[in-house]
């Protein structure tokens, strides 16, 4: 179900900081079976016991869990104590607010992670091809920044579970947002991209420290058995990102 990402082991007493499978829960096929996103046509009843299950690892109440509508935007939102509006729309997520917990919901697309210890804060960003082309990570850091004085030469961060540059397959017209060192062209005049390195570049470029910088190496067009994947197969479920400071 819930796993703590490896660079926050050593914060685990204050932050919960991890990725969900998509194993432990209770839905049906094609949301087999730990399905988190309400917006995929699951039941609802089997999504909200599966947030249930999750909340009772965690040692949390799923009334703890901020999730937003998530529409490939550049919208940072900060969460606090007070629940959003339905449908709050964003891709991002910062808080420094402990019980909180972070949820960014994905099937191929990337969930980042970002820890400030010296300023107690979290930031959790969804990052598929338009978040990235748009550095939706860096104005997740930019809003730590400005709300809590975050100096990202202190931060660690993990790229979650994602498409692997070997099955991201994109037209030039996206390819073109893109550097060439994240680029590979195919014979058929399309290119494979490898949101991966970008996002490791870009946390790099913001200044964290590559020893505080952690990818994960699963892809999920590739690992049906663990991973959602919008790209494979099309209706599915959503796992998840998860993080925030313990009360």
């Amino acid at each position: 179900m819930f796993r703590q990402a490896e660079i926050f082991q050593p914060f685990s007493n204050n932050l919960i900081g991890g990725f969900t499978d998509r194993h432990g829960g209770v839905s049906q096929a094609p949301f087999n079976t730990l399905n988190l996103a309400h917006h995929v046509n699951d039941r609802d009843e089997n999504v909200t016991l599966n947030r249930q299950k999750l909340a009772d690892q965690l040692a949390v109440s799923p009334e703890q869990f901020r999730f937003l509508s998530q529409v490939h935007s550049d919208f940072v939102i900060r969460a606090g104590k007070t629940p959003f509006p339905v449908a709050t729309e964003g891709d991002a997520l910062i808080t420094r607010t402990p019980g909180i917990i972070l949820g960014i919901l994905v099937a191929d697309c990337a969930p980042v992670l970002i820890y400030d210890p010296k300023n107690r804060a979290v930031g959790a960003a969804h990052a598929g091809w338009r978040g990235c082309a748009a550095n939706i990570v860096t104005k997740t850091l930019d809003a730590m920044r400005q709300a809590f004085g975050t100096d990202t030469s202190s931060c660690h961060a993990v790229t979650g579970p994602c498409i692997s540059g070997e099955h991201y397959e994109i037209g030039p017209e996206v390819a073109e947002k893109f550097s060439a060192d994240v680029l590979r062209e195919k014979s058929s005049g399309k290119f494979l991209l490898d949101i991966k390195k970008h996002i490791e570049n870009e946390l790099r470029e913001i200044g964290i420290p590559e020893k505080q910088i952690q990818i994960d190496p699963s892809c999920t067009f590739a690992d049906g058995n663990n991973w959602f994947s919008y790209r494979r197969e099309n209706r599915t479920g959503r796992f998840g990102g998860f993080i925030g400071l313990k009360e």
